[in-house]
């Protein structure tokens, strides 16, 4: 089973300090309704679990981009699990940002011509570097080089790799229970 998930993400603010705390549960909006005037749905990290784990599975791998998916690892972790988060549970992700690991100008936004004007999408920093591990190549054409071994297949820990040597800023990726050279 492979379970990729993007949208915001939030924590229950019990204390109201503004900041996620230990034993705050994370959540995962549903909709990109209004996140800044909170008017969302959203499910909480336990009832995704449930709902997850009523699916039959041998093996999974999810892949989590939004803000406080490390929240989730408690939640879904088990022996046939491998879990990529795009942060900690105390911390947000966050977009490309067209800058590599040492400031250089790089192209991460992709143009897209919509009615008749020229927009820029601008890819989450998870997404971006999770996705071109996998196709080969970034959406601008430049190589990705993410297969370390040369057996023309990408692993989750190459995959794992590949982002933690491309990541910026405060991008920070989680594994749970994964061995070296697990291919799914």
């Amino acid at each position: 089973m492979f379970v990729w998930t993007f949208d915001h993400g939030g924590y229950e603010d019990l204390n109201q300090s503004g900041f996620w705390d230990p034993g705050e549960e994370v959540f995962l909006c549903l909709m990109d309704e209004n996140f800044q005037n909170q008017t969302y749905d959203f499910i909480m990290a336990s009832d995704f679990s449930n709902q997850l784990n009523q699916i039959a599975f041998h093996k999974r791998a999810i892949w989590m981009q939004q803000c406080h998916s490390g929240g989730f690892i408690e939640f879904l972790e088990d022996t046939n699990s491998i879990i990529i988060t795009a942060c900690h549970a105390s911390t947000g992700a966050y977009p490309a940002d067209n800058l590599d690991i040492y400031g250089n100008h790089i192209v991460e936004w992709e143009p897209i011509e919509w009615n008749g004007e020229l927009h820029y999408y601008q890819h989450g920093e998870f997404n971006l570097h999770v996705m071109a591990s996998i196709v080969g190549e970034y959406p601008n054409g430049d190589p990705a080089i993410a297969d370390n071994n040369g057996d023309n297949l990408i692993s989750s820990y190459e995959t794992k790799l590949f982002n933690e040597e491309n990541r910026l800023r405060m991008i920070f990726f989680q594994i749970v229970k994964i061995a070296k050279e697990v291919n799914f």
